[in-house]
């Protein structure tokens, strides 16, 4: 009996904290997809209908063109930094 009771306990305690883990889990991210969306609203200047003002648009552009030059830059450092292979001794090149 004494089994069977510390088996329920450990099983109900091992549910209690899984299920408070995922629920506050999820909590998280909702709070966190709150808080982008006001912080891209702010930045990007949007109305109640979620359209950017001419200059939000012009903001936005900007950020995208910045951020498209960046990764370009982080691809080209990484080709930059590749070894190529030995050459074979049969090529001229």
């Amino acid at each position: 009996m004494a089994m069977f009771f510390a088996a329920t306990v450990i099983v109900l305690g091992t549910w209690g904290v899984v299920f408070l883990y995922f629920r506050t889990r999820a909590k998280d991210a909702q709070r966190l997809d709150v808080e982008m969306s006001e912080d891209f609203s702010e930045e990007f200047e949007l109305d109640g209908q979620g359209q950017p003002s001419e200059r939000g648009m012009e903001e936005l552009v900007e950020w995208l063109e910045d951020d498209l030059r960046e990764s370009r830059l982080v691809q080209s450092v990484e080709i930059e930094s590749f070894q190529e292979l030995p050459q074979k001794q049969g090529d001229k090149t």
